[in-house]
């Protein structure tokens, strides 16, 4: 009798299990979900400085500079001495230039990456991409050229260059 209330019992489970699975997959999604918008939001609050009233890398970077010395202001005040933004920084503030189709804003916060560090063949191949945007042509491919002497193994720099020389020159020599 025992073993015909364990069998019903067992029977009974396998019932309800195909009902259970979707449900716990249904609250692992959405933890998921839930912790992933956190994390988000937390980031972009955390990063988005300018409701704040702190300048982004763009409107850091037409402020003028004094150079840090022994003798200077920003040595002697320690509210003075902020980070200057990396070439990471301004690439970043380039692309989101580039997405919203600020050329010149790009092209500008792609020279400040290029000036800080000169061996990265990306910040060449986007500045040259908004140079060629706003039809700068002949720039975009100096900008290539300069990208392709201080990266000289980098293939893409050489295919934009060969691209933008073909459209620039058409199908004879430059």
């Amino acid at each position: 009798m025992e073993d015909k209330q364990i069998a019903n019992k067992q029977d009974g489970d396998k019932k309800r299990f195909p009902y259970l699975a979707p449900g716990i997959v249904f609250v692992v999604i959405t933890i998921a979900i839930i912790l992933f918008l956190r994390l988000t939001l937390n980031d972009s609050q955390g990063t988005d400085q300018s409701a704040s009233g702190t300048p982004s890398v763009s409107e850091k970077s037409t402020t003028p500079t004094k150079p840090i010395g022994p003798g200077s202001e920003q040595t002697k005040d320690p509210s003075n001495n902020k980070q200057e933004p990396t070439d990471q920084q301004f690439y970043q503030t380039g692309m989101e230039d580039l997405g919203a189709q600020r050329y010149d804003s790009a092209a500008h916060n792609f020279a400040k990456a290029i000036e800080i560090n000169p061996n990265n063949p990306d910040y060449y191949n986007k500045k040259s991409q908004a140079e060629y945007n706003l039809g700068q042509k002949s720039q975009a491919i100096a900008t290539v050229k300069e990208g392709i002497a201080n990266n000289p193994n980098d293939e893409l720099l050489r295919s934009r260059l060969e691209i933008l020389e073909r459209e620039w020159f058409g199908n004879q020599e430059p």
